[in-house]
């Protein structure tokens, strides 16, 4: 497997299930934005949360919440799944299993995006 980092905000709220066994399940979709300038689209992954994680971003996450996931990319078992929208045109989604998940407060507005170009560094402002 291969491991992930993603930041996004939540397309849909969190839906939370248990398993026979009693162990707790939860999925969500995130929405990443990938590229930049014209090429700028939304990528969009299906995240499932185990155990205690589950039953954490069940209670404390909704449509819209900002996160950061670190996961596993699932395994090639159909994964991307594509569709076609309402609208016609095919989509894909990929699926994610998350181990961890940072939902604090955004950073500042005028913090980059991972996918925006670094900003100029001068080379005295290196700390090394």
């Amino acid at each position: 497997m291969q491991q992930i980092l993603m930041t996004g905000y939540l397309g849909r709220d969190v839906e939370m299930r248990y398993t026979p066994q009693g162990t707790a399940v939860s999925d969500f979709s995130l929405g990443v934005t990938v590229g930049w300038g014209d090429k700028k689209h939304t990528q969009w992954w299906t995240v499932t949360c185990w155990r205690g994680l589950a039953e954490t971003v069940s209670q404390y996450l909704h449509k819209g919440s900002w996160v950061q996931v670190i996961g596993e990319v699932q395994d090639d078992d159909g994964n991307p799944r594509v569709w076609t929208g309402k609208d016609g045109v095919a989509h894909a989604s990929f699926e994610c299993t998350a181990k961890e998940i940072d939902f604090g407060p955004r950073q500042s507005s005028d913090a980059f995006e991972p996918n925006d170009p670094a900003p100029e560094i001068e080379a005295q402002e290196i700390p090394f």
